[in-house]
């Protein structure tokens, strides 16, 4: 634990006597024995023996249903922190009235006792009274339940039953915090774990034995290692003996927003314990009987208590469970030292709510999932209000949004026989693709050495020598917008029409405005890994109302309203399915942006303090304001000796990185090209793709910024 929190633990317990119930158990141990060098004195009131080393300690064996023992303990304490319950999945099978009554009429003693003493009482509920919630949730979101018939929900019901307890005390002045754990482990876990997953993991690696995973292992869940959860306990029992009014009366969730796979868990332990006997698949019903009922995701929104108290769980799984398997001597030996927790090049990452499944479950069960509707225009309408545009297509994806946006100014080109197209060499093969198959000539544009953004300065001398092009397309790189004002200008001035490649643009403003009034067409992407991920999309937004209509023709076949006056055109229609998850996502761009700006600015004033331009920053013009969608940076020693040495060496760190817009369109042989383009080949060269999610922890960025420094020493 960090030594700032040590010394606000200090603080906050000094000469104060603690109760904690259910002290012998495994996050009871833990506890009693952080804060027993803190505290005048600790009772612990538990039905199991336990033995402490310190003279402070007192251990009372008995029952949190013997309201007069509970009554006695509380009133010599000055808080107490009840953790009290029967736990584990097979005893709430085989046990529920024992769950029901620890956790009922325990809940009940303690609380009165609590409020007949004045006494301020920390509440350990769980994650379990979230029942079957199917979305990241938060403190007040609804919980879901199964059938009462099934005793799978005893333990659930007790603490979401002592939640209501404490708070019907309110109206007397109880003071109380509820926490609600999320799959707690840590070293220690295996002797108490009663079920939990990560215990049973360890006891079976002890055995040398496969790990069991129910069912595919499909089920989803966020794990939380014991130090943070002990940090964040202190910090709040700490605010309840302050009399911190934003801690009482409040429910927390304690955890880490970092979601897994049961399959994923089991393969990280097993990796890192080098564990030979592997994985198997179990069907848990087999296991527990016919009465269990399985929970397919579970994970905390823990904005609350960080907003709060300023806490935020570090330990990532990777760190945690090496921290475990290690002090359980399960760990395997590395003598090389490599970090065995790989940093992702993307991760695509969804916020799925209640409500978006509520939606997504009624618009599958009425059936009008494509041809339109409610949820396609719900995101129409609100991608228009943020772009500041007026007119919004949703399409399948942003590849149809180039192709549909080439063929409308397409027709317009050749019936002026100006059939050519300028588009930089430095881009994806999507913006080639979409101007090859609309019938244009590509005429490659040389970038800017700064920002790798189409260079003015050479599509001047183009339009110059090329009085046939018909159509300019600019591309945003990796969140970068180009100059845009220039660009159109141009195209103008020689009567070419401008379609913006946009991919990667959303949340990109140019002085501080989201609308590119000058483009005639703007082109986005909402693939799985831009910033608003709707699963596979893209959009077309443009000013002009002829032009949009055209757009809306021909991505509906290119069906005319009288059908003999059809075009050709294609099934461009994205689904309501996919426009749901994206106008859920949209909701978050804000945030998005915000975290990933972090993260880049971080990253990139790391870079440049390295100096001797070693490794070189992509430029943000002052009037362009980023949304950060990819962190590229130029390595100029791989100009001469190749980027195969850099690639390999993040990759020896398990750092993902990729070569982006790689080949450049002209070297590859579909869109070959002899022109010369200097700034492009020398991107082509040395251009690199860093790690850049929307949610990099302090541990990520912190290896990403050493391994710029080896780098660095080594170029």
């Amino acid at each position: 634990m960090m030594s700032g929190s040590r010394g606000r633990i200090a603080r906050a317990m000094e000469n104060k006597s603690i109760l904690i119930t259910g002290g012998t158990g495994f996050i009871g141990r833990a506890l009693v024995k952080l804060l027993e060098s803190h505290t005048r004195s600790i009772v612990v009131l538990d039905t199991a023996a336990a033995t402490f080393d310190s003279p402070n300690v007192e251990v009372i064996l008995g029952d949190v249903r013997d309201d007069q023992l509970v009554h006695q303990l509380v009133e010599r304490c000055d808080l107490v922190i009840h953790l009290a319950a029967v736990v584990g999945v097979s005893t709430y099978m085989e046990q529920p009235l024992n769950v029901l009554t620890v956790g009922l009429s325990g809940t009940l003693n303690v609380a009165q006792a609590c409020v007949k003493f004045d006494v301020p009482l920390l509440f350990s509920s769980s994650s379990e009274v979230l029942g079957k919630a199917r979305s990241v949730s938060s403190e007040d979101a609804d919980c879901i339940y199964g059938s009462p018939s099934q005793t799978r929900w005893s333990y659930a019901l007790s603490k979401a039953v002592g939640e209501v307890v404490l708070h019907s005390f309110d109206s007397v002045s109880l003071s109380f915090s509820i926490v609600r754990f999320f799959n707690v482990y840590g070293p220690g876990m295996d002797g108490t774990s009663r079920g939990r997953v990560v215990g049973r993991f360890v006891e079976a690696m002890k055995r040398k034995e496969p790990l069991r995973v129910h069912g595919e292992g499909n089920a989803i869940r966020s794990f939380c290692y014991l130090d943070d959860v002990l940090e964040a306990v202190t910090i709040l029992a700490g605010g309840l003996l302050n009399d911190n009014r934003e801690i009482i009366g409040e429910t927390f969730h304690i955890g880490r927003d970092e979601p897994v796979t049961m399959m994923e868990l089991a393969r990280t332990m097993a990796r890192l314990g080098e564990h030979q006997p592997g994985i198997v698949q179990e069907d848990p019903y087999e296991v527990y009987g016919k009465r269990f009922e399985a929970i397919n995701y579970r994970v905390p929104d823990v904005s609350k208590l960080k907003q709060v108290t300023g806490f935020e769980a570090k330990t990532s799984l990777e760190e945690g469970m090496k921290a475990t398997l290690r002090r359980e001597g399960l760990l395997a030996q590395d003598p090389q030292g490599k970090p065995s927790d790989p940093i992702p090049w993307v991760r695509p990452r969804f916020h799925p709510s209640n409500s978006l499944l509520t939606s997504i479950e009624s618009t599958l069960r009425g059936g009008h999932v494509t041809n339109g509707g409610p949820a396609i225009e719900e995101l129409e309408h609100s991608v228009s209000t943020i772009l500041e545009t007026p007119h919004v297509i949703a399409v399948t994806n942003g590849s149809m949004a180039l192709r549909i946006a080439s063929e409308a100014l397409g027709p317009i080109s050749k019936a002026q026989k100006r059939p050519s197209a300028v588009l930089p060499s430095f881009t994806f093969i999507a913006t080639a693709n979409a101007l090859r198959h609309a019938g244009f000539e590509l005429i490659y544009c040389d970038v800017d050495p700064g920002t790798w953004t189409m260079d003015p300065a050479h599509l001047k001398r183009i339009l110059h020598s090329n009085p046939d092009v018909a159509v300019i397309v600019p591309v945003n790189s990796f969140g970068v917008a180009p100059d845009l004002d220039e660009i159109c200008r141009l195209a103008t001035s020689s009567g070419a029409r401008v379609i913006y490649d946009d991919a990667h643009g959303i949340g990109t403003k140019i002085r501080g405005m989201s609308a590119t009034p000058a483009a005639d067409v703007r082109c986005l992407s909402l693939h799985a890994t831009k910033l608003v991920p709707g699963v596979e999309g893209g959009l077309i937004a443009l000013f002009d109302e002829e032009l949009a209509s055209t757009c809306r023709q021909l991505r509906e076949h290119g069906l005319a309203s009288n059908l003999k006056e059809s075009v050709a055109g294609f099934n461009g229609r994205m689904d309501n399915i996919r426009a749901l998850v994206a106008s859920e996502e949209l909701k978050k761009l804000d945030d998005i942006m915000r975290s990933r700006s972090q993260a880049s600015q971080r990253l990139r004033s790391h870079i440049a303090s390295l100096g001797q331009e070693k490794i070189i920053n992509q430029v943000v013009p002052p009037e362009v304001s980023s949304c950060s969608t990819n962190l590229v940076v130029r390595i100029p020693a791989a100009e001469e000796r190749g980027l195969d040495f850099v690639v390999d060496f993040f990759n020896s760190r398990d750092i993902g990185c990729r070569r982006y817009f790689w080949p450049p369109l002209h070297e590859m042989s579909a869109f070959h090209s002899d022109e010369l383009l200097p700034e492009t080949e020398r991107l082509g060269r040395s251009v690199l793709s860093l790690p850049l999610h929307t949610e990099m922890s302090e541990q990520w960025l912190t290896r990403v910024e050493s391994a710029l420094t080896d780098l660095a020493e080594i170029c």
